[in-house]
C-alpha cells in the first residue's frame, strides 16, 4: 500500500492521493439505493490526461482495479468502487476547452457539468441538449454511461451529441477518436464503442460535444387523459404531426396528494370558500377539468370554490408561480384562508415562505410533499 501511495503522489501530488480516514464516504458510493457503498484502496485526483495515463500504468503494473468517477450522481451504482482498488475521480479536470461557434461543439474535460456547460453555451445562442434529470452530473459520467433523459424523445441520447473523445486504455496508452466533424466513415466508429462503456474500456479525459441553436421559446401544455392507454396513443400522433416535443411526460403521481389535501380540509371543517389549492407542475390545473369536478361533486363536503394556479415557469421547480400568485389568490380569499400545497420539496418550502409573508399563520398552511422520484420537476 505504501509503495502505491507513493508511486500515485509522484504522479498527482501528496495532496491528490486519499488514503484511510482521508477517503470522504462520498467517495464510496454515487445515488444507487440498492448496492451498498464502498471504500476504496485510494482516491487519487489528476489534472490533466497524462497524470490519468501515468495513474493508469501503475494500478496496471501493480494489478490494481481503477474506477472512474465524475459527479456520482447516477443510480446504477457504476462508480461504486472495488475496496482493493483506486478512485480516479476527475474532479480537478474540470475545463471548458472550448466553444467552437462555427461549428456547433464544445470541447470539454470530463469533470465539466451540465450546469457549466450550459451557461457557457447560453451565452452564444446554443445548447448542449442531453439532460438526464440533475444538472450537476458531469460531461464524463454522461459519456460513460450513455445517459438519456426525458428530452430524448427530440435530441435523442449522450451518444447522438458525442462527436469525438480523448480516453486512455488499460495499458496508459492515450487514444483520440473523431472529431469536430459531424460525417466520420472511415474504419471502425470507436467513439460509439466507448460511449456507454462505463469505464470497462478506458477512461474518457476529453469529450467533443455537438451543440444545438438554443430554443427561443417554450411552452408547457398539460392535458388529462383518462387512461394510460391514451395517453401511449397520444404521443406517435403528436410527434406524426410534426410538433417536435421536447418532453412527453405521462404524470405518475395522480390525485392522491390532492385528495389527501381535501380530506384533511374536510375534516378540519374549512370553509369551502377559504381554500387556496395549488400543486407543482399545474397538477390542479392537469385535472381540475373532469377529476377534481367529479370528486367536487360526489363529496358531501363539496367545494364550491376552487382558486387553482394555471401558470408555471419553464426552469427549476416552477417557484415562480408561488410567488407571483399566492399574493393575489389571498387577497381574494380573505380573511379565515387556508393554503393547501401539493409538490416537491423546494416549491413547498417557497410556498410556506410566501403564505407566512403574506399573512397565513403556519396552523393554517398544509402540505403534501412529493418524495418519489415519478413526481420531480
Amino acid at each position: 500500500m505504501g509503495d502505491l501511495r507513493d508511486r500515485l503522489a509522484e504522479v498527482v501530488g501528496a495532496e491528490h492521493v486519499l488514503v484511510g480516514d482521508a477517503i470522504s464516504p462520498d467517495y464510496s458510493h454515487d445515488e444507487c439505493l440498492s448496492v451498498p457503498p464502498q471504500a476504496p484502496t485510494a482516491v487519487v485526483r489528476p489534472a490533466c490526461t497524462a497524470e490519468v495515463a501515468a495513474v493508469v500504468r501503475i494500478a496496471a503494473e501493480q494489478g490494481v482495479g481503477v474506477t472512474a468517477r465524475g459527479s456520482a450522481t447516477g443510480m446504477s451504482g457504476a462508480c461504486i468502487p472495488d475496496p482493493a482498488g483506486i478512485v480516479v475521480s476527475f474532479e480537478r479536470m474540470a475545463r471548458i476547452l472550448e466553444i467552437d461557434v462555427a461549428n456547433h461543439a464544445a470541447v470539454v474535460q470530463p469533470g465539466v457539468t451540465l450546469d457549466r456547460l450550459d451557461e457557457a453555451t447560453a451565452a452564444h445562442g446554443l445548447i448542449y441538449p442531453v439532460f438526464p434529470g440533475e444538472s450537476s452530473a458531469s460531461l464524463g459520467g454522461n459519456v460513460a454511461t450513455n445517459a438519456g433523459g426525458m428530452r430524448a424523445v427530440k435530441y435523442g441520447v449522450t451518444r447522438h451529441h458525442v462527436l469525438g473523445l480523448e480516453a486512455v486504455l488499460a495499458s496508459g496508452d492515450v487514444i483520440r477518436t473523431g472529431g469536430k466533424v459531424v460525417k466520420s466513415s472511415t474504419g471502425v466508429d470507436l467513439t460509439q464503442l466507448l460511449v456507454g462503456s462505463e469505464g470497462t474500456l478506458a477512461l474518457i479525459t476529453e469529450v467533443t460535444v455537438k451543440l444545438h441553436p438554443r430554443l427561443a421559446h417554450r411552452a408547457t401544455i398539460l392535458a388529462p387523459f383518462a387512461t394510460v392507454d391514451a395517453v401511449a396513443a397520444a404521443v406517435p400522433v403528436l410527434i406524426g404531426d410534426g410538433v417536435g416535443p421536447m418532453i412527453c411526460v405521462a404524470g405518475g403521481s395522480g390525485l392522491a396528494p390532492i385528495l389527501s389535501l381535501l380530506q384533511d380540509a374536510a375534516n378540519r371543517k374549512v370553509r369551502r370558500d377559504c381554500i387556496l389549492l395549488f400543486g407543482a407542475r399545474g397538477l390542479c390545473d392537469l385535472y381540475a377539468a373532469e377529476e377534481l369536478a367529479a370528486i367536487r361533486n360526489s363529496w358531501t363536503a363539496s367545494f364550491d370554490y376552487w382558486p387553482v394556479l394555471s401558470e408555471e415557469k419553464a426552469d427549476g421547480y416552477r417557484q415562480g408561480f408561488v410567488t407571483d400568485f399566492i399574493p393575489t389568490a389571498l387577497e381574494s380569499l380573505g380573511s379565515g384562508a387556508h393554503g393547501y400545497m401539493c409538490g416537491p420539496p423546494p416549491m413547498i418550502d417557497a410556498g410556506v415562505s410566501k403564505l407566512v409573508q403574506a399573512g397565513l399563520a403556519l396552523d393554517d398552511i398544509h402540505y403534501d410533499k412529493f418524495t418519489d422520484a415519478s413526481t420531480k420537476a
